[in-house]
């Protein structure tokens, strides 16, 4: 399903995240767990980035899950093919990635992108946060919009593509410190306690380790 365009007005609904709920993150294991990344404005590889701000400044972003299984679908599984008939995931994909549980240090109001939010946009899930990556220039435009018409917004939250149990959630860098979100020790998912999670949701999936 194609993505509208932004109506020149919007009114999103903001929600909590508390500071006591922690999301997960998997990311280069050279970085740190709560850096930012960014690119230029012209780099479109993720739903929701990248877009500059009021300012003309590319806001840089930091993306999470809910949960430990919706980290790992989002980022590790993402490009293993739903409907075939055997799915393979090369173990060498995980060399240098990482998984971090991140705790912020308070409360971040995020623009709801689900449930009433998402029908006070006047939206369908599959008109923006469950669309192909072919939409993601089009979904772009609308984090831009939706950056702009929440001034007191940290990021936003959705239900996972990857994992529709879960929600998944992008931190806006504009408007939240790195200081502000505090991480344990990072998983190396290549070996250890890290790999052992991948096998597990590898598993659940039905995903074969090659």
């Amino acid at each position: 399903m194609a993505v509208p365009d932004p109506p020149k007005s919007l009114r999103p609904r903001l929600i909590t995240w508390p500071p006591e709920r922690a999301f997960s993150r998997i990311h280069p294991l050279r970085h740190h767990a709560t850096q930012f990344h960014s690119a230029s404005k012209a780099t479109v590889n993720g739903r929701f980035h990248f877009f500059e701000n009021a300012d003309g400044v590319v806001v840089p972003v930091l993306y999470g899950a809910e949960t430990i299984d919706a980290a790992i679908a989002e980022v590790v599984f993402r490009n293993v093919p739903v409907r075939a008939t055997r799915r393979f995931l090369p173990i060498e994909s995980l060399d240098g990635l990482a998984l971090s549980v991140i705790t912020p240090a308070r409360p971040l109001a995020l623009i709801e992108l689900l449930g009433h939010g998402l029908r006070r946009l006047g939206l369908e899930a599959e008109e923006l946060t469950s669309t192909g990556a072919p939409e993601y220039p089009r979904t772009v435009t609308w984090a831009q919009r939706l950056h702009e018409s929440a001034p007191a917004a940290d990021g936003m939250v959705w239900m996972s593509r990857q994992f529709n149990a879960s929600q998944a959630l992008m931190l806006f860098g504009d408007r939240i410190e790195q200081h502000e979100l505090s991480a344990g020790e990072p998983l190396n998912l290549s070996s250890g306690r890290g790999f052992t999670l991948i096998e597990s949701a590898a598993s659940a999936a039905a995903i074969i380790l090659t």
